[in-house]
């Protein structure tokens, strides 16, 4: 999991995680800038590494079976597409530590 937001070595139980008590999952998920690549299967990969992402974390010790677990869309942005994905995933979680981000530049 390493570059998806987790520290090296998997260990959460310091740095940047306690600083403000979150673990953020990958941010900018730019997971399919392919030709050929649609946003369903995009969707699709996204929700598959936040659920590893909310799972490894979850699992491991430290304080991390309650803390809080930041996730973003696809792009990181509001379309309400990509809102409507993460909040399908976020249900399917049943995890009330979970919080949505999304970026904008306006």
């Amino acid at each position: 999991m390493r570059g998806a937001g987790l520290p090296a070595g998997g260990d959460f139980d310091g740095g940047a995680a306690d600083a403000g008590g979150e673990v953020e999952g990958f941010v900018e998920a730019e997971v399919g800038h392919r030709v050929g690549v649609s946003d369903d299967q995009n969707y699709r990969l996204v929700a598959e590494l936040n659920t590893v992402f909310h799972r490894v974390v979850r699992d491991s010790d430290g304080g991390n079976a309650t803390r809080l677990l930041v996730l973003p869309t696809l792009y990181t942005n509001a379309d309400q597409g990509r809102l409507d994905a993460l909040a399908a995933e976020i249900a399917t979680l049943r995890d009330p530590m979970v919080a949505a981000t999304i970026h904008f530049y306006g």
